[in-house]
């Protein structure tokens, strides 16, 4: 099977320190930089995933599909890395300045909108519950 993630150095990968974005059953979610080839740095969410097979299954598999998808909504995928020194796997993505959509108040988010964030999450955990059976 071909996989369409690009593998990322680790060393062009500088996690900021404090608080993380996130946390999820997985792992966490911290705020880091990204240098990419052509030297500029851009801001990124990491999600980081400690060493676990199931975990590193299941890691694969998100980055895989959130790797074919490509539309201006949906934050972008610009790879995956491992850390060699701690065994943590990295999934690199763009940074969603807002956080997200979620955990925006209502006050920010117009009820049609609301709705459809809702609709969204309904379906595609409908389709993971067909895909998963």
């Amino acid at each position: 099977m071909k996989r369409h993630v690009r593998s990322i150095d680790v060393k062009s990968i500088a996690l900021q320190p404090g608080r993380p974005l996130g946390r999820g059953a997985q792992g966490m979610v911290k705020r880091g930089k990204l240098k990419l080839a052509a030297g500029q740095e851009v801001d990124v969410a990491v999600k980081i995933v400690p060493v676990d097979e199931d975990a590193e299954e299941a890691l694969a598999r998100e980055v895989e599909q959130l790797a074919k998808l490509k539309h201006l909504n949906i934050v972008k995928l610009y790879g995956e890395a491992r850390n060699e020194d701690t065994g943590e796997l990295y999934a690199v993505m763009e940074l969603a300045e807002l956080g997200a959509a979620g955990a925006l108040t209502p006050c920010l988010i117009p009820a049609a909108v609301s709705v459809s964030i809702c609709a969204a999450h309904a379906t595609c955990f409908s389709a993971r519950a067909w895909l998963c059976q």
